[in-house]
């Protein structure tokens, strides 16, 4: 399984056309940021912001579409398909990552905010034994929340509405299965490595930030089969 998840990107007739599909969205997210930065604080700073979603929106639906594909058994990824699709379940997409994800990244930015705003005589202490004791307390609760994502991202690629992938109640078995922890933690790091290396291509213009565009590209697609993967062997 971990093995095919790491294949899966270099398959299929149309591997060429889809690498080439979602790099170009990733540069084109990547400028239009670069514009908006160039821009700030003007207001007229927000239309290339505004429109650097749109392909972020469109590279979404495309791992919505491999995680769909995933689990309803397809070995090779899916054709790029309409615009209108790709933009349409990637705002999906984006709606469930936002509402699944902003509290445990709130969380930890709080959390090391204040870890870093800590003073020597307050770590000695032990008020700051209580509070590293309270991070970590915090820093494990988002973790438990990043679990429960990729099963929401599974529900919302097999036609569920938004409120069945917010509630994992009717999951839990898939959450107790050693199938899912296993892609959960590849992904995870997989992910993680993707999302750290876009943010080089925003920083970057010349063969690093080419470079770190085709890992994070590589990455998604790693990342978007081991979720549907894990969901498949649960639910068969």
């Amino acid at each position: 399984m971990l093995v095919d998840a790491f294949r899966y990107p270099f398959r299929g007739d149309d591997a060429r056309t889809v690498w080439a599909a979602l790099a170009g969205f990733g540069l084109a997210a990547a400028l239009l940021a670069r514009f908006a930065v160039g821009l700030y604080p003007t207001v007229v700073a927000l239309v290339p912001a505004l429109l650097a979603v749109v392909p972020v929106l469109l590279w979404a639906g495309y791992c919505h579409a491999v995680v769909a594909t995933t689990i309803a058994g397809d070995a090779d990824p899916p054709s790029l398909g309409s615009m209108r699709e790709l933009g349409s379940d990637g705002a999906r997409t984006a709606v469930l990552t936002v509402a699944s994800l902003s509290i445990p990244t709130v969380v930890l930015l709080v959390t090391v905010q204040g870890v870093g705003s800590l003073s020597p005589s307050e770590v000695s202490g032990g008020g700051g034994a209580l509070f590293v004791l309270g991070g970590t307390v915090t820093v494990c609760l988002a973790l438990a929340i990043v679990y429960l994502f990729p099963g929401a991202l599974a529900v919302l690629a097999t036609d569920g509405s938004l409120a069945e992938a917010l509630d994992p109640r009717g999951r839990l078995h898939v959450y107790r299965h050693s199938a899912y922890f296993l892609t959960w933690t590849v992904a995870f790091v997989v992910g993680g490595i993707g999302a750290t290396l876009f943010g080089v291509v925003l920083a970057n213009r010349g063969a690093l930030g080419l470079f770190a565009l085709v890992v994070s590209v590589y990455t998604s697609l790693v990342a978007a089969r081991l979720t549907g993967a894990g969901y498949r062997r649960v639910v068969g």
